[in-house]
């Protein structure tokens, strides 16, 4: 892996699978380098020192394929230890970067709700609603980007309740055909995400 490139995967979201029983986990990447890999896992992860992984780092235009052990766990924070080489292969899908502090509202056949963004790429966003939106719904997203409220049509693509709290929906929204303004400012978003 070139020097420095592990920067291009730092906020993206991982794939993990344990070797020892092939259970799928996912999180996201603070850190990759050619010796550690830092990830802040999913709230329901049961991951313990010692356990190895094959884990994929889903990156802008790669994507990163290494097998780790972790060596420390604080909170949900994992530190592995990387083995071997990490492995650049072409891009699976699209690279997806964590936001914060992202609210937005959705407008659809159910009405309105208020939203958290969780994610965004640059075919869509994943958030969380208390509301259930209808999967295969069209819905209007609502955010306000660079002081503009942007309306960017959408289609719910799944709704699930939360395993940790069933009173909150994941929702993932992929974007229709957006008009070239909100296109550009769509892209910026994403495009200031994926350097935050």
């Amino acid at each position: 892996m070139a020097k420095n490139s592990g920067c291009s995967f730092s906020g993206t979201r991982a794939r993990l699978q344990r070797l020892s029983d092939a259970k799928f986990f996912a999180g996201w990447v603070r850190k990759l380098t050619e010796k550690e890999l830092l990830v802040e896992l999913a709230p329901d992860s049961e991951c313990y020192v010692g356990d190895t992984f094959n884990v994929q780092a889903q990156g802008k235009d790669r994507t990163a394929v290494v097998t780790g052990m972790i060596v420390a766990m604080e909170d949900r924070q994992a530190a592995f230890e990387v083995m071997g080489r990490i492995q650049l292969i072409n891009q699976t899908e699209m690279a997806r970067f964590l936001v914060s502090d992202v609210t937005g509202e959705v407008f659809g056949e159910e009405g309105q709700t208020s939203v958290m963004i969780v994610d965004v790429c640059e075919g869509g966003a994943a958030l969380t609603s208390p509301s259930s939106l209808k999967v295969g719904s069209d819905v209007e997203l609502k955010i306000e980007i660079h002081e503009t409220l942007v309306t960017l049509p959408a289609l719910v693509r799944y709704c699930k309740a939360d395993k940790a709290d069933p009173s909150i929906y994941r929702v993932g929204l992929e974007m229709k055909s957006l008009n070239r303004i909100d296109h550009a400012r769509w892209h910026t978003f994403v495009e200031e995400a994926m350097y935050a």
